[in-house]
């Protein structure tokens, strides 16, 4: 960080790059508050992401897998591709149609996409913006275990698997919770 021109916090600990943002925006309030580094660096070493925020559910056979089932709009998609490190992302991608646009998601991140699952209601939907933006690494699935499954097949070492819906759940889920626990029931299950 940089105020009154100076400024390093030992953040080692934190195991992901997820959040980065909102973690430099808390130091910068931290240290305006006039709270010590070591206390700052002291909470950020036991930061913990909330659940189905980005959560790492599992790695396996050098395969990450991630629950961000709390995206339920694009632009919290782009932040989950933004944060995650991996170049090779398997993008679990639809659920229940709000009418939303995903083409930034083909258009600027394709280069980080290894595939795509478009599932649920709105699956098809996602699949034409795909085509229409240029991106064909497009597999359809409606049902969600079922999509699931595809990104776990689809995925090799070095790759992740991203539950980022960018939608919300209410075609197949009460709630972005229920999506996000049958996503981790799925992974670890396997």
């Amino acid at each position: 960080y940089n105020y009154k021109g100076k400024g390093k916090i030992d953040v080692h600990s934190l195991k992901q790059n997820i959040n980065i943002y909102n973690l430099m925006a808390s130091v910068m309030v931290a240290k305006i508050l006039g709270i010590e580094d070591s206390v700052i660096s002291k909470y950020l070493s036991s930061f913990k992401v909330d659940r189905h925020r980005l959560e790492v559910i599992k790695k396996a056979n050098d395969v990450t897998y991630i629950d961000d089932s709390k995206s339920t709009n694009p632009h919290s998609t782009i932040n989950a591709l933004n944060s995650v490190e991996s170049k090779s992302v398997v993008l679990l991608l639809g659920g229940y149609d709000k009418g939303l646009d995903f083409s930034e998601i083909f258009t600027n991140y394709a280069y980080k996409l290894k595939a795509v699952v478009a599932m649920g209601k709105c699956r098809k939907k996602v699949q034409k913006c795909a085509k229409i933006c240029g991106y064909t690494k497009v597999v359809v699935k409606h049902n969600f275990a079922k999509a699931v499954k595809a990104a776990m097949r689809l995925a090799e070492m070095g790759d992740t698997v991203l539950l980022s819906p960018a939608t919300s759940s209410f075609d197949q889920f009460e709630s972005y919770v229920a999506r996000g626990e049958a996503f981790k029931n799925i992974i670890e299950g396997v």
